[in-house]
């Protein structure tokens, strides 16, 4: 998840570019994640001339965040659940047919 990158980076720059996905694609999610929330999910600051700029994850960040792993481990749970109720496939015994069983009888 690109918010939990940023956690571990420190920058969105960085957690883009970790995913493969460029940083206006992933600052795109964010505003649109926010807009949503209605609700700032990083706290961002500017670095100097020689860089240092950086953004942090807020308290609304983490709890997407938590809310996030939450469900996952839910639905992994209701997979595993799923998977060992559901009927298992039987096995069929294969037939060797032969030639001699196709020709008809005159």
């Amino acid at each position: 998840m690109l918010l939990q990158k940023v956690d571990e980076f420190g920058t969105l720059r960085d957690a883009a570019k970790d995913l493969r996905m460029s940083y206006r694609h992933a600052w795109g999610m964010v505003r649109r994640a926010e807009e949503a929330l209605g609700e700032p999910l990083l706290k961002f600051w500017k670095g100097g001339r020689k860089g240092g700029g950086g953004a942090q994850i807020t308290e609304s960040g983490r709890k997407m965040i938590n809310e996030y792993l939450r469900l996952k481990r839910e639905l992994s749970v209701l997979e595993h659940a799923l998977l060992e109720s559901s009927p298992k496939p039987r096995k069929t015994r294969r037939r060797t047919v032969q030639v001699s069983d196709l020709r008809r009888e005159e």
